[in-house]
């Protein structure tokens, strides 16, 4: 694995927005000549300028787009009222892909990690032809849960956004850095430091101290979870090409219930890093782009095909 210098040789995107059925998000496109477009979805409490990095590897292969999700990063925050359930996320994909679509920029992939990923498992889902290709970064879908519990659940998030508390302030960046490591296992200190580029800021009401540039209502847990038939149903549905890069120190536990769901897809290939931690965009991008390359040589029914 080549070290990561996050201070340099990083691809530079230009900031855009794009209109997600009334919420501007911040989009950012690397630019590029080559013919395929791919999406690139980031995971919870990151941005999608984490995948700066990963881009040097597919310099000149691909046009690059890279979506902040509502609350994260140069994305707003959702309105007084609002929310970050799976639903919300996967509504600004959509519209996302519709704004894209009607600007003449179609999109050939989808690149997404972690809640990322299970976003765009969700839309290429209920939405076949929607996406065409999806390579999973260490994401297939969230655990499942009994029916019987979910009323608990609801209680709890209804108790959380109650009692909603800022991100704690860092004296330094470099605390800041500090704190994503010991909550990231794998993670290495250059890869925690890439991420924090556009995810620690000065904190607004306290500029001599940092603080995570994401909205504090992100915390709290999720008011549902499916029984496990739902994931499977849904995978059934998925027409597109997927690969899943499963790390072996990751969110993607190699289970019964992840037999099941490999079983569920008609077009799946699965690539093992038994040795990685989570963040694999961030530490093994050689892999990344090797596996981009080759989910974009693989044919799909949807080529040349508009959504709707």
């Amino acid at each position: 694995m080549s070290a990561i210098d996050p201070t340099t040789a990083l691809s530079t995107p230009t900031a855009r927005s794009i209109d997600a059925g009334g919420l501007e998000l911040r989009l950012w496109d690397h630019g590029g000549s080559a013919e395929r477009n791919v999406l690139f979805l980031h995971g919870y409490l990151d941005t999608g300028r984490s995948f700066d990095h990963l881009l040097t590897h597919l310099a000149g292969d691909l046009r690059a787009l890279c979506l902040d999700w509502r609350g994260h990063g140069d994305s707003p925050w959702a309105p007084p009222g609002g929310s970050y359930h799976p639903w919300d996320h996967a509504k600004d994909l959509v519209w996302a892909l519709r704004r894209l679509e009607e600007e003449g920029t179609r999109i050939d992939a989808v690149v997404a990690h972690s809640m990322g990923g299970n976003i765009a498992m969700l839309t290429a889902g209920a939405q076949p032809r929607r996406v065409p290709r999806v390579l999973l970064i260490d994401a297939f879908g969230p655990p499942a849960e009994p029916l019987a519990e979910q009323p608990a659940r609801l209680g709890r998030m209804m108790q959380s956004m109650l009692t909603v508390k800022r991100f704690r302030a860092f004296d330094t960046w470099d605390a800041a850095v500090d704190r994503m490591l010991e909550t990231n296992f794998k993670l290495t200190r250059d890869g925690a430091r890439l991420m924090a580029l556009h995810g620690v800021a000065p904190d607004p009401d306290n500029p001599d101290t940092f603080t995570f540039r994401f909205d504090p209502r992100l915390r709290g847990p999720t008011p549902f979870r499916f029984e496990e038939p739902f994931w499977t149903s849904l995978l059934s549905r998925i027409t597109a090409p997927m690969t899943l890069i499963r790390a072996g120190h990751g969110y993607v536990p190699r289970t019964e219930v992840f037999d099941g769901r490999v079983a569920s897809c008609s077009d799946l290939r699965v690539v093992e890093l038994p040795e990685d931690g989570h963040h694999l965009h961030v530490m093994r991008p050689d892999v990344i782009a090797q596996e981009v390359r080759a989910l974009l040589a693989r044919p799909t029914s949807t080529d040349g095909q508009s959504a709707g």
